[in-house]
């Protein structure tokens, strides 16, 4: 195993930013930000720059330079520093009144994007022609294609407005409820969030009365989710109705950059493959019920989450040696993958361990001119390694992404996933290697489970988003009694008949946070179908990872189709996705073999 040369920093260090939450460059860093933004208003507010290809190119190069300058820093590193102290007020407080001045600066620019996006057809073709363009044509070809669902800037203003009391302020309170909650587990105070947590790991008698107290809590406060959602749903309907969209999971997919029919070509085909998930579940109730001396045949909603555990001992991985794993897993792809790695040790651009008031969970925080950030819970089971290696793959690709023009960086959360997942799959097979019999059973099932969950579940996600946003729509009210037994079918339809499925849990539709941000679920599932296709043609021919590396450099400068085409991946036929679930179901009858 690879040594680690450098002195691992566990906490952030933000010390080449700023000198804590109160420091006054914060302030002075936004203020800055507002004029760049206002300097830039006045200069194109008159539209001149519309009217040839000389005047778009000046404008789009100084926009360019204007999203370099006005790189939310500050809000980022608020953000952040909130992340580890959740419970701070005061930084909330300070992030709600630098955000207010941000964004009433923010809204003066507005107009920018809307005219260029409404330019008439014949324009759209001259500057779309024009190779003095040409390194906007990506950029430009987005803008006319959301063109057709924007408002005039007076309209996108209120609608900018209406979402902060018509949607966040619900998500914020259901949020915050959810989060207050506290039960009573054997003697001990706990929140729903901490009961979720430890309730996978303990012995199934334990397990099922806490999944029942839990799911019983969930539904007492469902009449506040009730509530919540009743009121998104209709007031995104309305959204879609003033833009024109057609179908509720159009905008999402547009905003992702995806094209409608490939996503629900997606979607169709992992639902017809629905019984190989079954297949999965019959199989753990089988192994779970064997290693807990069960007699029964199935396993219930509170065996879900469980990992498969046969090996003897529960191996503790400590961090540096989680660094070594992954270092040299990276290193075999692309040593600056590993180098890049080893910055984030050195540089203090992890926050590793838990602690009171830290956000739970674990994410990826990039940013233009700033170091990217990542957050760990890290408590050294063998999956805070593979969440480590995921988390590695957001950062190297957002890192990666930087060599491109500013308006490039960013990438759309459809492929942020594919990046994740590959590095997982990097990491997994090196495991493989340093693992006992009973350790590679182990991982064998779970990466199977993994696939099952991150592909199968979503997509019975987004299949209940699809029948609640309906729902809502038809009737003008659903209840909650209505939004659980809708969500008991849906979770039904992805375990089968090995899972026994009781009223109670239906009422999970009211924790799962997804169904607030409005069917980005699938973006999970396309994710993973593509990350282990890349990975088997990194399998095949190790040379195909400098494609690999291609995709991680793209940002957002093309379409996903386009990227994945790019590096000969072709996303826009069912056959890719069929091809990828086909790969599934054959580690699932090597997983069935050794079981």
């Amino acid at each position: 195993m690879t040594n680690i040369k450098t002195a691992i920093k566990t906490e952030w260090d933000f010390s080449k930013l700023y000198t804590g939450i109160h420091d006054p460059k914060i302030e002075k860093d936004v203020k800055v930000i507002c004029k760049h933004l206002l300097i830039f208003a006045k200069k194109y507010k008159d539209l001149k720059f519309l009217k040839s290809s000389k005047g778009m190119l000046v404008a789009l190069n100084d926009y360019n330079k204007l999203i370099d300058k006005t790189s939310t820093i500050p809000l980022w590193y608020l953000g952040l520093e909130q992340s580890l102290n959740s419970s701070n007020d005061k930084i909330q407080g300070e992030i709600n009144k630098l955000s207010d001045i941000y964004l009433k600066a923010s809204k003066e620019t507005i107009f920018f994007g809307l005219e260029i996006c409404k330019l008439d057809k014949k324009l759209q073709e001259k500057y779309l022609k024009d190779k003095t363009l040409s390194k906007y044509k990506y950029l430009l070809e987005s803008s006319f294609m959301h063109g057709k669902f924007m408002l005039s800037e007076k309209e996108e203003k209120i609608l900018t407005d209406k979402a902060q009391v018509a949607h966040e302020a619900w998500e914020d309170f259901g949020s915050k409820n959810r989060n207050s909650q506290k039960i009573l587990f054997k003697n001990k105070e706990m929140s729903l969030s901490e009961a979720m947590g430890i309730k996978a790991d303990l012995p199934k008698n334990d397990r099922r009365v806490l999944h029942k107290i839990v799911m019983n809590r969930y539904k007492d406060i469902s009449f506040i989710a009730e509530a919540e959602l009743n009121a998104v749903i209709r007031n995104k309907r309305m959204d879609d109705e003033i833009r024109g969209h057609k179908k509720p999971y159009e905008a999402t997919i547009l905003g992702y950059q995806n094209d409608v029919k490939s996503i629900e070509n997606l979607v169709d085909v992992v639902t017809k493959h629905n019984y190989i998930s079954h297949r999965f579940f019959k199989l753990k109730a089988k192994i779970l019920n064997k290693i807990e001396k069960s007699d029964d045949k199935n396993i219930t909603m509170a065996e879900l989450a469980t990992s498969i555990s046969t090996a003897k001992t529960k191996k503790k991985i400590k961090f540096e040696d989680a660094c070594s794993m992954v270092t040299e897993s990276f290193a075999d792809v692309d040593q600056e993958f590993a180098d890049i790695f080893q910055g984030y040790l050195e540089n203090g651009q992890i926050d590793v361990y838990p602690k009171l008031g830290k956000r739970s969970g674990a994410f990826c925080s990039p940013m233009i001119n700033a170091p990217t950030c990542v957050l760990l819970n890290y408590v050294e089971k063998p999956n805070d390694v593979s969440t480590l290696a995921h988390e590695m793959g957001h950062s190297i690709h957002s890192d990666l992404s930087k060599k491109q023009e500013p308006m490039y960086q960013d990438y759309p959360i459809s492929i942020a996933e594919v990046a994740s997942t590959f590095f997982e799959n990097v990491l997994f097979d090196n495991l493989l290697k340093i693992a006992t019999p009973d350790e590679k059973k182990d991982l064998l099932v779970n990466k199977v489970q993994d696939d099952v969950f991150t592909i199968f579940a979503q997509i019975a996600y987004f299949q209940y988003e699809k029948n609640i946003h309906k729902a809502v729509k038809e009737k003008g009210f659903v209840s909650k009694e209505e939004f659980a037994s809708m969500f008991a079918d849906c979770r039904r339809s992805y375990v089968g008949d090995a899972v026994e499925v009781v009223e109670t849990d239906g009422y999970g539709y009211v924790y799962i946070n997804h169904f607030r941000y409005f069917f980005y679920v699938y973006s999970y599932a396309y994710g993973q179908l593509i990350a282990n296709a890349l990975y088997e043609e990194y399998k095949k021919d190790k040379s195909f990872g400098v494609k690999i590396k291609k995709f991680l450099s793209a940002g957002g400068s093309m379409s996903p189709e386009d990227i994945f085409k790019s590096i000969g991946i072709d996303t826009s036929k069912p056959d890719f996705f069929k091809k990828g679930l086909k790969k599934i179901e054959k580690d699932l009858d090597e997983v069935e073999k050794i079981f």
